[in-house]
């Protein structure tokens, strides 16, 4: 599911030209950081699905989020806010680098045809 959301995102946004990938999992790793501090402060998940609307990807990170613990040391806070954005930001990055390697081989065929 979670590739799903990330791979379409990826395919809508290399209708441009010059997709810049890591600007993408950058600013997706700092959506994925903020809303894991919210869910470690306490905000209500319905308060996170109000502000996230109809975007899919916002909500899928909201979901994720919030199916892991709300830790009560500040410290480990602060760890599962690390933790969430990396697992994210790996995440797409991954895709992203899937996305790049069919993108070049169907360049290439491409060619040959």
């Amino acid at each position: 599911m979670k590739t799903i959301i990330i791979t379409a995102a990826l395919l809508a946004a290399s209708a441009a030209q010059a997709f810049d990938y890591d600007k993408f999992c950058t600013a997706h790793g700092d959506m994925a950081e903020v809303i894991m501090k919210n869910r470690q402060a306490g905000t209500a998940l319905s308060e996170m699905l109000t502000v996230a609307k109809d975007d899919n990807i916002i909500r899928s990170i909201v979901m994720m989020a919030y199916k892991q613990p709300r830790m009560r040391v500040p410290e480990n806070q602060a760890e599962m806010v690390v933790n969430f954005r990396s697992e994210r930001e790996l995440a797409c990055f991954q895709t992203a680098e899937k996305h790049k390697a069919k993108k070049q081989e169907a360049q290439k065929t491409a060619v040959l045809q």
